[in-house]
């Protein structure tokens, strides 16, 4: 085999050398830009666990409270006088729980809910607005969407799981990659050898 052939070769096995490598700093370095950009989605929009929040859904100029764990462990957001809305509210840990937000990017501020340990194996995953003292179903818009996912990335049901195995799965997946790269490398020059101990005089 010429050197030609042979420089060929060796550029070839360094390509594929650090092919995982790249794929793997770019992975880590997408994953980090979304976790944190999930927090600071979460650190701005969602409701505190302990001391809820309080909104003027309506702009009348007077503040609705949102209260986590109240009348009989529910969520509830009251005016004062009266419940506006309820739904049932479980915390098993800080990821594990109800999640509540408020979206304040639209004239109208917007209830935003991702739950899925309560009700049915669906649990609830909404957006509400406050009309004629009413919570009512709104279609969820992009802004919605990217903090109802910020909230399910940091939820134990199922993508808090996600986001700590992905590391591993990767790490996993390089290291088989490996293997079989050795294993490849090791017989392509041991065909190498047998060839050029045929082509010798």
């Amino acid at each position: 085999m010429s050197n030609w052939k042979l420089s060929n070769l060796i550029i070839a096995l360094v390509l594929f050398f650090l092919f995982p490598i790249v794929l793997s700093k770019m992975m880590f370095s997408k994953w980090t830009t979304q976790d944190r950009a999930n927090y600071e989605l979460m650190n701005r929009y969602e409701c505190d666990v302990e001391a809820g929040c309080t909104v003027d859904f309506d702009n009348d100029g007077k503040k609705e409270k949102v209260v986590m764990g109240d009348l009989g462990n529910n969520f509830v957001v009251h005016d004062g006088e009266r419940v506006l809305f309820s739904l049932p509210y479980k915390r098993i840990s800080n990821s594990l729980r109800t999640h509540v937000a408020i979206n304040n990017d639209y004239e109208l501020p917007r209830l935003l809910i991702y739950d899925k340990i309560n009700n049915d194996e669906n649990g609830t995953l909404g957006v509400f607005i406050l009309d004629l003292h009413e919570f009512r179903d709104s279609s969820i818009t992009e802004r919605d969407k990217e903090i109802l996912d910020a909230m399910e990335s940091s939820d134990e049901t199922f993508m808090w799981r996600e986001r700590v195995h992905r590391k591993y799965k990767l790490m996993v997946g390089v290291f088989g990659y490996y293997i079989f790269y050795v294993m490849i490398v090791a017989w392509i020059f041991c065909e190498r050898r047998q060839q050029a101990k045929l082509n010798l005089p």
